[in-house]
């Protein structure tokens, strides 16, 4: 298999998960607040079958990758009965929020190890700070 190959299936993969990861925090969500809907249909689970939209998951993201475009796409949105929240405004808000915080949440967790890259003398420094490891050479003027 080419790298390329690798990479189109890598990014498919990782595609399929964020949808169901997302789609699953929305269901939990509202599960936790009192709506079981997504429960009772089986949506609270991380299998992408349960998430899938037929366009948005398979044919958006197939066409991107033969055209060269952008991997895009979406899944199946998460139902959800609003009246059976215990608290309706507070339930609709932290179920919308849900998906959005959890790639929040994940992106910093995952940062967080490549926060500090160390130095040859084994001080960590910030990433992007300046590379002081090497001594400076003098450039010519002009």
């Amino acid at each position: 298999m080419s790298q390329e190959v690798v990479l189109i299936l890598f990014q498919v993969v990782v595609l399929v998960f964020a949808f169901s990861v997302h789609e699953s925090a929305h269901a939990y969500t509202a599960m936790r607040l009192g709506d079981p809907t997504a429960y009772m249909l089986g949506r609270v689970t991380l299998n992408p079958i349960k998430h899938l939209d037929l366009f948005g998951s398979v044919l958006l993201p197939l066409i991107g990758l033969f055209t060269g475009g952008w991997l895009i796409g979406w899944a199946k949105p998460c139902p959800i009965t609003p009246r059976n929240f215990r608290d309706i405004r507070r339930g609709e808000l932290l179920t919308a929020l849900a998906g959005p915080a959890r790639f929040r949440l994940g992106s910093g967790a995952d940062a967080g190890p490549r926060r500090r890259v160390p130095q040859p003398d084994g001080r960590p420094k910030p990433c992007g700070a300046p590379d002081r490891s090497r001594p400076r050479t003098a450039r010519p003027a002009g």
